[in-house]
């Protein structure tokens, strides 16, 4: 029997949970929760509590302590505990544009701490009394006369999506001295397990604080990350004026002496910089493979702050380091990367195997790898540690993610070393035992598969939040049912498929493929509420992993650079026609395709060259590489090094080859073209060419134009627009599949 499915206005009763961090004893869990707000067709973020010296019923177990000062919609996000655990500091857009803002564990109302022009981007705290933040510093514009309009250009990289036209600033470092203010009173130190009494009291004085600029030129800085005692910086930066390079650097600050040292050799990209808290040395993730190198596998670097000598210390370890898993809800902003535990033995991190995602551990030094936690169909979305302790921010195929926390294991029974080589490394183990593409046809169905709420066989972790049980207890949800295919050139695909609502054995059902971006993405084992709404409305959904995507070693990401349309569409047509074969449930006839970004680039290259799909949809789509490269915030950088580096001039025909708009002529697929008119990733000319060509064509099309959005529509555009995009896509194939 057929449950309540879920629909696209479900999207309003969603509440999601992220960013969790730790206080240092272990003891609370400060994270954020992000709510839709109907009326004003935003979205509001606060930060709440979990303590767990209380019991889990109790009133006081889990709080919000931000309201975003009275205000209704806003976002309080991105908590960071001071290293004494007796503030939070945090960022808030309630006076406009993100500031920082303190909370005094002991009670009473935030206090205001910076007032930058254009807002801040991210911060550390410098010790236990000051923080360290980026943020752009104003600067004096010439100014066209009175009325005008015009903006001059003098830059290659100029706009950029989600922000528009950019305003030519940098991104500088700042510090701020927590000065008490003026009548303020120093009140006594708590327990460091406790809740202890804050250092600064409310007095209602004009904000004291006044920062102080730490670097400066025409560069940009970010990921900020002060060492225990306050004594340096490390942050990430590019401090070269040439727009053509891509490549990007660590540096180390003094931050009193202002003395500044260039850690890495501009050889590649570094990301999450973190201190061993002896400061002997500072850890980061990169790579030294080369400026543009799509596809590539980030490892962990250590570099001994006394010698600057760098070195890899995860040689051989098989996954995807601080990697993600697409999803379209739920925005958490936690933290992928690394953390050192506070003995400094050890570095965590999560990481990507096919379409799970766990929690690892490597001991400091290097050398033999564990996994802390995960198994089977589940992704770990963030996560933190420390006291002994550990939360994580854990989502499956049927939950969007809720925080479970316990304790972390003294030793795990998965191990791994530098030498250590997978056999699997080209497919991901997690999951339930999966269906391989045969000659033989079989069935796919869910008899046997348990929806999995812990793991029992693992350390012991609790769920302590649950804000969308109750609908999830609603509402159908399928469990995907993990399905891999052997490619004829030995090659092993993964893909999943999602059974219609009220599925009977004996009857034919419209089957969904949809195609994820990228190309260096993955799609996994997260709730998406675009699939669920589907199957629930009838429909299977079926979606793969094509050669390009991340999770399955570095070998297949890469293998599709300068082959954009080549081996990976083959893949996704291959594995649609295993589909039809093995899935025995399925009509031929009512099978449609979807897929945003680079998925909307195959799915307009596959209704090009395939008669397989009886309805498409097209969403935020590429259909003529050529201009591209000219128009879009990444189409000279990101797409030209996606085709192997071939440029407009030397290589005109074979982009045009790559290009949709050429195959124009072939298509007969009814399709709808959804596309935003600030998106300045693929830019709207694309989606009007394809409409344009497809109409002319003859083809039944239509397009569907959304005003003020850009590329994030789907995961964090406007609620209303999210709702009629949804509904947009669900009406397209009930008219054509049903």
């Amino acid at each position: 029997m057929a449950q309540k499915p879920y629909v696209a206005e479900d999207l309003l009763k969603m509440k999601w949970v992220g960013a969790p961090r730790m206080s240092p004893c272990g003891r609370f869990v400060a994270f954020v929760v992000t709510e839709v707000l109907e009326k004003e067709n935003s979205y509001a973020s606060s930060i709440w509590l979990y303590d767990s010296s209380v019991g889990d019923y109790e009133p006081l177990a889990i709080r919000q302590i931000t309201y975003r000062g009275g205000k209704t919609k806003g976002r309080d996000q991105r908590p960071k505990w001071s290293p004494d655990g007796r503030m939070i500091a945090f960022l808030s857009d309630r006076a406009g544009s993100n500031q920082l803002y303190l909370l005094d564990m002991a009670g009473g109302e935030a206090l205001k701490v910076t007032d930058m022009p254009k807002g801040v981007s991210d911060f550390d705290w410098l010790g236990c009394d000051s923080l360290v933040f980026c943020a752009k510093e104003d600067e004096e514009k010439p100014k066209f006369r009175e009325g005008a309009t015009a903006r001059r250009i003098t830059t290659l990289r100029y706009k950029f999506n989600g922000v528009g036209y950019l305003d030519g600033l940098h991104t500088q470092l700042w510090s701020v001295r927590l000065e008490r203010p003026a009548g303020g009173k120093e009140k006594p130190a708590g327990d460091s397990g406790e809740l202890g009494e804050a250092c600064l009291e409310r007095t209602g004085a004009p904000n004291p604080y006044a920062p102080r600029r730490l670097t400066g030129g025409p560069y940009d800085c970010s990921s900020p990350c002060a060492s225990p005692s306050g004594r340096y910086v490390a942050f990430v930066s590019k401090r070269t004026e040439d727009e053509m390079a891509f490549y990007s650097d660590l540096y180390l600050l003094g931050s009193e002496t202002g003395e500044l040292k260039k850690l890495t050799a501009s050889l590649g990209q570094v990301r999450g910089p973190v201190f061993a808290p002896d400061e002997s040395a500072v850890y980061y993730i990169g790579h030294e493979k080369g400026e543009t190198y799509p596809g590539g596998y980030p490892e962990i670097w250590r570099v001994d702050l006394k010698t600057l000598e760098r070195k890899a210390i995860s040689t051989g370890f098989p996954y995807l380091v601080a990697g993600g898993i697409g999803g379209d809800v739920g925005p958490d902003q936690g933290n992928t990367g690394l953390k050192v535990s506070s003995c400094g033995e050890f570095l965590y991190f999560t990481a990507v195997d096919g379409g799970s995602s766990y929690l690892y551990r490597l001991p400091a030094d290097g050398g033999a790898w564990e996994k802390v936690y995960g198994e089977g169909q589940m992704v770990v979305k963030s996560y933190d540690v420390a006291g002994g302790k550990v939360v994580l921010n854990k989502a499956t195929p049927v939950t969007m993610g809720d925080l479970w926390y316990g304790n972390l294991p003294d030793s795990t029974p998965t191990t791994g070393s530098q030498e250590y080589a997978s056999e699997e490394a080209g497919v991901g183990s997690g999951g339930s035992s999966g269906t391989t593409s045969t000659a033989e046809s079989r069935d796919i169905s869910l008899d046997g598969v348990e929806v999995r709420e812990g793991d029992p066989n693992e350390h012991p972790l609790k769920m302590i939040t649950g804000f969308n049980s109750k609908l999830a207890s609603e509402r159908y949800a399928g469990w995907p049912k993990r399905v891999t295919f052997n490619h004829p050139d030995g090659t092993v695909l993964e893909g999943w498929v999602i059974l219609p609502n009220g599925f009977e054995k004996g009857k034919k059902y419209p089957l969904i493929m949809e195609i994820h971006g990228g190309p260096h993405t993955t799609y996994g084992n997260v709730f998406f509420h675009e699939f669920q709404m589907l199957a629930g409305h009838g429909f299977g959904v079926f979606y793969t992993n094509p050669r390009g995507s991340m999770g399955y070693g570095e070998e297949f990401a890469r293998v599709v650079v300068g082959d954009w349309c080549g081996v990976d569409a083959e893949d996704l047509e291959f594995m649609a026609r295993e589909a039809l074969r093995m899935f025995d449930w399925v009509d031929p006839e009512r099978f449609g395709v979807t897929g945003g970004s680079q998925g909307g680039y195959f799915t307009n290259w596959l209704i090009g060259h395939t008669d397989l799909f009886a309805a498409a949809v097209t969403q935020r789509s590429m259909s003529n590489l050529y201009s591209k490269y000219g128009v879009a915030d990444n189409g000279w950088s990101h797409d030209r090094a996606g085709m192997g580096g071939k440029d407009l001039w030397e290589h005109e025909d074979l982009i045009m080859e790559r290009s949709p708009i050429r195959y124009a002529p072939n298509v007969k697929t009814p399709t709808l073209i959804i596309h935003s008119d600030q998106d300045h990733r693929c830019p709207l000319e694309q989606a009007e060419q394809w409409y344009v060509a497809l109409r002319r064509l003859g083809v039944t099309t239509e397009m569907l134009l959304f005003h003020g959005e850009n590329h994030e529509l789907s995961r964090s555009g406007k609620p209303a627009n999210r709702i009629v995009r949804l509904e947009a896509i669900l009406e397209w194939f009930e008219r054509f599949l049903k």
